[in-house]
């Protein structure tokens, strides 16, 4: 982590927000103080990063702005999918599947980071063992896709029973 060119500060910190965040969650059982207590965060995050953006000319103060305008957006998104799942025995079908694919995929976040970056690699292989750079470039690609949606179908069929 020291050579990696990572800021382990910024990242610990948007973590220890986001940790924060679920045990707040998990401690309340009523969903809409939940959405309101998310909605809060998100202002106030939203308002210290623009703060913070418009105070310092530092890029590392910047950097922490705009982490924090993150955290305010994904706070955003995050009560707009709890107010969703609050209603989900009488939503239709089409914003189930649109939550579920959601779900899915933020599930399969961090294998979908992981395994993309191989696709190139993968490729340059393929080239220099002779294959044309359509084939060399299809079959990664292709193998990537049809693992993920794969993993992703087994996946919701786990998290949300039968298959819509």
């Amino acid at each position: 982590m020291l050579i990696a060119g990572y800021n382990v500060f910024y990242m610990t910190a948007l973590v220890c927000i986001g940790t924060a965040i679920g045990a707040d969650f998990a401690l309340r059982s009523e969903i809409r103080s939940a959405v309101m207590r998310v909605v809060m965060v998100a202002v106030a995050a939203s308002l210290m990063g623009l703060a913070i953006l418009s105070e310092t000319p530092a890029s590392n103060s910047r950097d922490m702005g705009w982490s924090l305008i993150y955290v305010g957006v994904f706070c955003t998104l995050m009560a707009a999918a709890l107010a969703n799942f609050a209603n989900w025995t009488t939503l239709s079908k089409a914003p189930k599947a649109v939550l579920r694919g959601l779900v899915t995929v933020g599930a399969l976040a961090l294998p979908i980071y992981a395994l993309h970056a191989a696709v190139i690699p993968v490729k340059d292989l393929l080239i220099f063992a002779g294959l044309p750079f359509v084939a060399a470039l299809g079959l990664p690609m292709g193998l990537f896709f049809a693992s993920m949606i794969w993993i992703g179908l087994n996946l919701d069929t786990l998290t949300f029973g039968k298959r819509m």
